[in-house]
Order: C-alpha cells, then sequence, then structure tokens
C-alpha cells in the first residue's frame, strides 16, 4: 500500500513539473511573439516607413524609410531592433544629429542612403559602423574626395557613389 502511495506521489510530482515546464514554454513563446509584434508595429508607425523584412522568426531585420528628417531616423533607433541589418533611406534631409543616430544601429550590414542629403563634414562618422560591408552614397551630393577617404578608413566596406 505505501508502494503504491510513493508511486502516485512520484507520478504527481513528474505531472506537476511536466505542466510547469510546458507553462514556462508558453510565456517564454508569448513573449517572443509580443517583441515581434512590437518592433513590427513601432517601425511601420514610422512617418516615411515603405516597407520591412523580417528573419524567419519575425524580428526587423531591414526596413525602407523614404522622405524623412532626423526625428524619424531617432524614432527608428528607439524602437531597439537589435536584429537590423539593413537600411533604406532615400530622398531624405539629415543633420548631423539624423547621421548620429544612424551610426548607434552598430549591428548594420547594409546602408543604403542614396538620394539622401546630408553634411559632407560627417561623412566620416559612417566609418563607426564596424560591420558594413555595403554603403549607397549615389546622388548625396558628396565630393569624391570625401569617399574615397571614406574608403580609406573604412578598407573592408563596397561604398557606391
Amino acid at each position: 500500500m505505501e508502494v503504491a502511495e510513493d508511486k502516485k506521489s512520484l507520478i504527481s510530482s513528474r505531472n506537476r513539473f511536466l505542466i510547469s515546464l510546458v507553462f514556462a514554454g508558453l510565456i517564454v513563446l508569448l513573449l517572443m511573439f509580443w517583441t515581434v509584434y512590437q518592433e513590427q508595429s513601432t517601425v511601420a508607425q514610422i512617418p516615411g516607413f515603405v516597407e520591412s523584412r523580417q528573419t524567419i522568426l519575425g524580428r526587423v531585420q531591414a526596413v525602407h524609410l523614404n522622405d524623412v528628417t532626423d526625428a524619424e531616423i531617432h524614432r527608428l533607433v528607439l524602437a531597439d531592433l537589435g536584429s537590423l541589418k539593413s537600411l533604406q533611406i532615400s530622398e531624405s534631409q539629415l543633420s548631423a544629429a539624423g547621421i548620429d543616430e544612424i551610426c548607434q544601429l552598430d549591428e548594420l550590414i547594409f546602408l543604403n542612403l542614396a538620394g539622401t542629403s546630408f553634411p559632407e563634414s560627417e561623412v566620416s562618422k559612417l566609418s563607426q559602423l564596424n560591420h558594413l560591408e555595403k554603403l549607397d552614397l549615389t546622388n548625396c551630393g558628396i565630393p569624391s574626395q570625401v569617399v574615397i577617404d571614406l574608403q580609406k578608413q573604412i578598407p573592408n566596406t563596397r561604398i557606391f557613389n
């Protein structure tokens, strides 16, 4: 009789543990989906938002903004998109503050600023983006010598001008 009760107690403890494990897994999944939802909705609400691409897990990986200012770039940085690898900002006007904001997105691999005007004096700050593989400065009004100087600072980055 005592053995049967011990066996029942053991099974009951194991069942409680399994239920707790399943419940913890569900909480983790809910938190993950909430994070993904927050990222996507925050980015989509930025004025000038064109499109975004997500990783297989739904994290925002690429963003395209059009006709934006420093304020919208600031909102993008505040969204804290740790998985953001590609940023395209087209037909926009940025100041030094906007370039400083972009430089906070230190996981960027691709940055396309084609058609975006910003102070020539800020170009060298883009060298802070250590993971950058491609940089498009087409139609930004940046003199060739400034681009050549930037290329010397980030030799592993392919720069289009």
